[in-house]
């Protein structure tokens, strides 16, 4: 079993902005392999007890697929970005799962818009949502894709700059890099993350 997350905000007003590409990969993750995300509790499954312990309303939008022959967990956390580790250290207690076995997707400003990084493990960078789940894991050590918003703004504007929208001009890019991290998070699923590391972190 695999726990893929996507990070962001919930809400109507931070679905468009470059903090919130954990999301749209997520969401992208969710259409490829025809995967219902919900937020409501639902009935244990044959794979895994689906409680509605397991599947609080108030941590993720979540749903259980299959990729190949492989099983996956996929969430989006609903605590808002900086208290991201409550959600995911909730689903990797019940799953019972070794930190190595969740991949973390994230919006990075120090690559640039639409770069593609896996990486097995890391620092926050200063990544508030990245931090919360370090703190709330108690370890670093967990794989993470880095997507890249670029870094055009002020000194002093950063929180204003990825909760903004993508500019028109930078908007086919993104939709490329979108298919192309959902795509390396697939490889990840089906192959390992060495193998998608080797294959994707060439690129761009």
């Amino acid at each position: 079993m695999q726990l893929i997350v996507g990070l962001g905000n919930p809400g109507a007003t931070y679905q468009h902005t470059r903090h919130n590409v954990g999301f749209m990969i997520a969401d992208a993750m969710a259409e490829r392999t025809r995967l219902r995300l919900s937020a409501s509790s639902a009935a244990p499954s044959k794979r895994l007890a689906w409680t509605s312990w397991f599947k609080r309303q108030d941590l993720a939008e979540s749903g259980q697929g299959t990729y190949q022959g492989h099983a996956f967990t996929l969430i989006k956390p609903l605590t808002f970005m900086n208290r991201s580790g409550e959600a995911v250290a909730h689903y990797v207690q019940a799953l019972n799962l070794d930190t190595q076995n969740i991949l973390v997707i994230f919006d990075d400003i120090s690559l640039p818009v639409g770069t593609v990084r896996l990486r097995k493990k890391g620092g926050a960078g200063g990544h508030n949502g990245v931090q919360s789940i370090i703190d709330h894991l108690g370890t670093a050590e967990f794989p993470r894709l880095r997507f890249g918003v670029g870094n055009e703004f002020e000194r002093g504007q950063q929180v204003d700059y990825v909760l903004s929208s993508f500019a028109i001009e930078e908007q086919e890019a993104v939709d490329t890099a979108i298919t192309q991290a959902t795509d390396a998070v697939l490889t990840v699923i089906r192959e390992g993350l060495d193998m998608a590391m080797n294959q994707y972190n060439r690129r761009g």
